[in-house]
């Protein structure tokens, strides 16, 4: 039996004192020379990133945007990356804005947990149902994009 532990959260670089994951109620309003920096998930639907992100480039006056994904939510990312980027969504001219893509691999670590009773009927001896525990390390994808506004406010 494999248990999928939490990757190291969170993967972007954020400044101190900001969070990447948590909702936005929480999180101190940034100022416009700080970027707005997510985590984008699957379980979160597109619209509401991009809710997000107009409003950070609109009404917080923000420069830039920082989207991160990891594994399965790189489509995601990069779905909304295409759908903020689409003439109409944002009021700015196309040349306005730059997109960065970085890609990389971050190592999770995953639990493999086995029962010593299953191991020992082979041997006849009865053992207490005690599981040992292993860790497998892997790698995940990952995918970074920095959407800048070069005329900010």
């Amino acid at each position: 039996r494999i248990q999928k532990l939490a990757p190291p959260h969170p993967y972007p670089t954020v400044p101190l004192a900001r969070s990447a994951t948590g909702p936005r109620s929480t999180s101190t309003r940034p100022s416009p020379d700080e970027p707005l920096c997510l985590c984008v998930t699957r379980k979160t639907s597109l619209p509401v990133y991009i809710r997000r992100c107009t409003s950070a480039f609109l009404r917080d006056g923000a420069r830039e945007v920082r989207l991160s994904a990891m594994g399965a939510a790189i489509p995601h990312l990069a779905l909304l990356v295409g759908s903020l980027t689409t003439e109409g969504i944002l009021p700015f001219a196309q040349d306005e804005l730059k997109v960065e893509v970085y890609t990389g691999s971050e190592g999770v670590v995953d639990e493999v947990l086995s029962n010593s009773e299953s191991e020992s009927e082979a041997s006849d001896e009865k053992v207490e149902d005690t599981p040992k525990e292993e860790f497998r390390q892997r790698t995940k994808s990952t995918m970074h994009v920095i959407i800048r506004h070069e005329n900010g406010n």
